[in-house]
């Protein structure tokens, strides 16, 4: 990947770590279009201001030689708005974007052709309803190395698609990142949609509260990989459970008020992931042979989650 962007002519010429540059630029634009952006290098150091913000990098050695096609490489002219919405759209579907290096087309978030999110990594998926239309009428796979160098508050506002590279542009510049050579698996989504139409037959599991400081509890007395919670959900109660079997007699169990609507609901979990899930939405279906079933309140966002082997 890489960037490019309009700096101040007296700056000069310089080179620092590329990570994360351009998301503070593009940042620092967002605060207001009053505030001045002041850069300053010097041999070693170079020093970004804005507002009360202040920042600073390392320097690469003067002799450093950068490559031609880094300067001369420029955004596309065409390009597909974004918003706040979208970004955040985007961070509630890629927590289930795959960290396995041998999966390149599951390591990120699928910008479908429809404008809809979906992420996979064979565990858990999510999917987000249409937003904004992709730079292409195929998709495209937003990658996790992109998304990781924008910062969690990225403030670019377009996107656009040239040859291997999905670049996000921003006021003053924009950063690109180059583009999995294998296509996304359209299957995710009809796993989704028929994972929903089988668990939506089965329990449904209404916490009253946001279970997740619960969650970290019970988490306390789990400490290995996949860190196995048990939930048993019945009328007005969930109960959340953990029993170490590693010789330590560590065990802890939590029940929170809920609203139950159906059979008697007992499985094993990751706990960590389901802590994810309930950041997407407290309710969820259950229903055996089916993986967990969530859906936000706004039902904008699903996203299911596979359940542990007693």
């Amino acid at each position: 990947g890489g960037a490019e962007w309009s700096l101040p002519s007296s700056v000069g010429t310089f080179a620092v770590q590329g990570e994360g540059f351009a998301a503070l630029l593009a940042s620092l634009e967002g605060l207001s279009e009053f505030v001045d952006l002041e850069i300053v290098a010097d041999q070693s150091r170079l020093v970004v201001k804005a507002a009360t913000f202040e920042g600073s990098y390392t320097v690469y050695p003067p002799g450093l030689e950068v490559p031609k096609e880094w300067i001369e490489r420029a955004a596309p002219k065409t390009a597909v708005e974004v918003d706040e919405a979208w970004w955040s759209d985007v961070a509630s579907v890629r927590q289930s974007a795959s960290q396995d290096d041998g999966k390149p087309f599951l390591q990120g978030v699928f910008w479908a052709p429809d404008g809809r999110l979906v992420a996979c990594d064979n565990i858990r998926a999510t999917l987000c309803a249409a937003g904004r239309t992709p730079p292409s009428p195929d998709g495209v796979l937003i990658p996790s190395a992109l998304l990781s160098s924008l910062g969690a508050t990225p403030g670019f506002t377009r996107a656009a698609l040239e040859e291997a590279a999905l670049w996000f542009l921003a006021r003053g510049g924009s950063t690109y990142g180059r583009l999995a050579s294998s296509a996304f698996p359209p299957g995710v989504v009809l796993l989704i949609e028929g994972s929903r139409k089988k668990s939506e037959g089965g329990t449904k599991v209404e916490f009253a509260a946001d279970p997740r400081a619960t969650v970290d509890r019970i988490l306390l007395f789990a400490k290995k990989e996949p860190y196995t919670i048990k939930v048993s959900a019945a009328k007005t109660t969930a109960t959340l459970s953990v029993v170490e079997t590693d010789g330590s007699g560590r065990e802890a169990k939590e029940s929170c008020q809920a609203r139950v609507t159906g059979p008697v609901a007992e499985f094993n979990v990751d706990g960590k992931l389901l802590r994810d899930a309930f950041g997407i939405s407290s309710r969820f279906w259950f229903a055996k042979g089916a993986p967990l079933y969530f859906r936000s309140a706004d039902d904008r966002i699903e996203h299911i989650l596979s359940t542990l082997v007693a």
